[in-house]
């Protein structure tokens, strides 16, 4: 099974410049589990639409290529993880 995150921010998102250090962290714990990208919205608005992100920051989780969670809004770590482990 092949895991990623992708991460949909903005840098005018207050919420995705507080979201990156912890994303940044979980992404070197996690390296051996999951593939983490970013995305920024301003640069990707196409992707934005195909992924249907309304709000920033999304926190996509895929799992061989299908979404099986969302999560939107400045999230914990430990929320994060629940969904890594």
């Amino acid at each position: 099974m092949k895991r990623s995150v992708i991460e949909c921010r903005a840098a005018w998102s207050d919420a995705s410049r507080r979201m990156a250090p912890r994303m940044a962290e979980l992404a070197a714990e996690y390296a051996a589990k999951a593939a983490f990208l970013c995305l920024d919205a301003d640069a990707a608005p196409e992707l934005m639409a195909e992924y249907r992100v309304r709000a920033l920051p999304t926190l996509l989780f895929l799992e061989d290529g299908a979404e099986v969670a969302r999560l939107v809004g400045e999230r914990r770590k430990e929320e994060l993880r629940a969904l890594l482990d």
